[in-house]
């Protein structure tokens, strides 16, 4: 869940939020559906999706640890920012290759992490008809996998700092990159 009001796209400065330390991001594969689900079956929910983009789930960890431990899940780890690659793919494009795609992940043009989406516990089809079930889905409403294995600093050890430049790629979808703004004064590093 984010703010849907802080998204922003390819070359986009992203502030560092005040309140973290650890700012992280989150390869992910973005999708939005054009037509109404409810009840759906993974089949028809899979129909539904009208394109493909990468996103970047930005995430503050050290928020988001205490956050989920108040029972109240993620508030201000999540939605302060996302960002997402400004080129929409077609389905045609992607879902025959679903479950074989490849990404990475680059802090200053630089390789950090590799990730696939091979392996998923449920697919996209299961994850959206789930996402239908007695709540009406509507057009234009956007989706996300959540971060693919090793595409979190959280997992593969590499922070972002300020003045990086992330970015991340997803084979057949594209690239998004975004430069990390400074610290805000009184943020430690």
């Amino acid at each position: 869940m984010g703010n849907h009001l802080n998204f922003v796209t390819e070359g986009a400065t992203v502030r560092w939020p005040s309140y973290t330390h650890a700012l992280d991001y989150e390869l992910e594969l973005g999708f939005v559906i054009t037509r109404p689900l409810l009840d759906a079956g993974p089949e028809d929910a899979l129909a539904a999706i009208g394109g493909f983009v990468v996103l970047n789930d930005f995430s503050a960890r050290d928020v988001q640890r205490a956050e989920m431990a108040s029972g109240f899940g993620p508030q201000k780890a999540k939605h302060f920012c996302n960002a997402m690659s400004a080129a929409v793919v077609t389905p045609d494009e992607v879902l025959p290759h679903l479950g074989t795609l490849s990404a990475e992940v680059l802090i200053n043009d630089k390789v950090v992490a590799k990730c696939s989406d091979r392996g998923a516990r449920y697919s996209l089809g299961e994850a959206l008809a789930r996402a239908s079930k007695d709540e009406p889905l509507h057009p234009g409403e956007f989706f996300a996998t959540g971060a693919w294995p090793n595409g979190t600093a959280l997992e593969n050890g590499h922070w972002l700092e300020p003045g990086d430049r992330i970015s991340l790629r997803i084979d057949r979808i594209g690239s998004l990159s975004n430069v990390i703004g400074p610290r805000p004064s009184g943020t430690r590093s």
